[in-house]
């Protein structure tokens, strides 16, 4: 959503905020009080190209980038503003576009277009995830530029992990719009749904219950267009339906939804042109501020109690501020139509109208019965998956019957091969005491063994002393009795 437009919205103490560039690339903002006028405008930074604001609890979280290719991000606490730098933006001969910021699971996801500064026609769709500390980054698609668009993406928030985004890119003769969906970490590869020829392009989408909606304004032949591609969602089917043709631009067109109807309102200087979608087409455009004598313009409008929700409206502003509802609108458009249709005299017309009516029943009951036929064999595919589904848990029931047996099986042999272990180890231990007691006796017997050696010995050194001593005795007396004959 491009900033060429000031941001607005309801502050905690249900003061209307108002944040916006001015001609010096000063991010600034001033506030309307209780009494019903503006206050002086405040500078927030200096030197800002692009930015985006989210609202979480009551909380503002501004997001922008300046003209040192930094991506930075500030917010707003006891009356100040503090700020940090998120990180650098590539440079390279690249400038930024289109900066847009959703919070989704208590992370800023950042979105914003690298454009290819120069000749070049390059630029890059990139997608940040900034949790406060780390930066992960995604490039999302490679976009030829082209002179005949300026905003080339609008993305929004679905569900909580769910993120859509719908892109222009130029295709030779015609500019391709396409789409990409981020869902459980991951971006889903991009998907062509159809072509825009002529300049002056602008694109603007609005998801309702089962559909997408998508206006598209281009030119051709300086002729003016606006029209309305219907997509089913969950078949992806398309139909195309013409809102307005002529040679005034319509300027800023919107689509919005109150209670289950499509409005489409545009604007031509200032006057604000409106057409409702009824049976199958769309009104005559009708003007709904004939009265109304002031200008009007256009503003992002934040609504501060649904998360990430930035849409654009119309307002008048002097003084204060006056943003014309979405509301206000269509009751005004549906009074001036019913006006129409009671000064509607022409009976061939109502008949007409009859049979218009006749064949967009017949045609919606032929689509509900596409679609009944569609759910079907959604069901009966569901039912087959169900089926598979209780076939497996039968398998998964057979085979966790056999894992049990099997498992008491060998609890049953670790319990016996247990008991064999503990008798192995009984045996062991008696083993060990009859080896030490056999080790005891032979070092007894070892020791007695030693002494009788010793014993022996002893005996043996004295035997042969004794044998010495008789022999010496012997050789005496065999001397004496030799002396004794002389």
């Amino acid at each position: 959503m491009g900033n060429s437009y000031p941001w607005v919205f309801i502050g905690s103490n249900n003061n209307m905020w108002k944040v916006y560039l001015n001609s010096s690339s000063e991010l600034m903002y001033k506030i309307i009080y209780e009494n019903g006028k503006w206050t002086e405008e405040k500078l927030i930074d200096t030197n800002v190209v692009e930015f985006s604001i989210c609202i979480q609890d009551q909380t503002i979280h501004i997001v922008y980038a300046n003209k040192k290719c930094e991506l930075r991000y500030c917010t707003r606490k006891d009356e100040k503003w503090f700020g940090e730098k998120i990180c650098d933006i590539q440079k390279n001969d690249f400038e930024i576009q289109t900066l847009k910021a959703l919070i989704s699971q208590d992370k800023m996801h950042i979105f914003y277009l690298l454009k290819s500064k120069g000749s070049s026609n390059r630029g890059i769709l990139k997608h940040c995830i900034w949790d406060g500390k780390k930066v992960k980054q995604y490039n999302i698609q490679y976009i030829v530029l082209s002179d005949r668009i300026k905003t080339y993406y609008q993305v929004y928030a679905e569900k909580k992990n769910l993120i859509k985004i719908f892109f222009v890119s130029n295709n030779k003769d015609e500019l391709s719009l396409g789409y990409s969906e981020y869902k459980e970490g991951l971006w889903t590869d991009s998907k062509r749904l159809y072509g825009i020829h002529g300049s002056n392009v602008t694109f603007k989408v609005l998801k309702t219950h089962y559909t997408i909606n998508i206006i598209n304004k281009m030119k051709e032949n300086f002729t003016y267009s606006l029209e309305h591609v219907c997509i089913e969602e969950d078949t992806m089917n398309m139909k195309n339906y013409k809102i307005y043709a002529g040679k005034e631009e319509p300027v800023e067109p919107i689509i919005f939804s109150v209670e289950d109807t499509l409005f489409t309102s545009w604007l031509k200087e200032d006057n604000v042109f409106c057409s409702k979608y009824n049976l199958d087409k769309w009104e005559t455009p009708i003007e709904i501020n004939k009265d109304l004598k002031e200008s009007i313009n256009a503003y992002v409008f934040l609504d501060n109690k649904k998360l990430n929700d930035a849409y654009i409206v119309y307002g008048i502003e002097n003084t204060s501020l006056k943003i014309i509802s979405f509301e206000q609108i269509s009751k005004n458009t549906v009074k001036a139509l019913s006006k129409e249709k009671s000064d509607m005299s022409n009976y061939d017309e109502y008949v007409e109208r009859l049979k218009q009516k006749s064949k967009t029943i017949y045609y919606e009951n032929n689509i509900l019965k596409e679609k009944i036929n569609f759910l079907n064999k959604e069901i009966k595919q569901k039912k087959l998956n169900i089926n598979e589904y209780e076939n497996r848990l039968i398998k998964i029931g057979g085979e966790k019957k056999v894992l049990k047996e099997n498992y008491d099986f060998f609890i049953q042999v670790k319990e016996n091969i247990q008991k064999e272990l503990e008798n192995t180890k009984n045996q062991l231990e008696n083993y060990k005491l009859f080896i030490n007691k056999l080790q005891g006796n032979l070092d007894k017997k070892e020791r007695n063994n030693n002494r009788l050696k010793q014993e022996i010995t002893y005996l043996m050194k004295e035997n042969l002393k004794v044998k010495q001593e008789l022999k010496f005795e012997k050789n005496k007396s065999i001397v004496d009795k030799l002396f004794k004959k002389k």
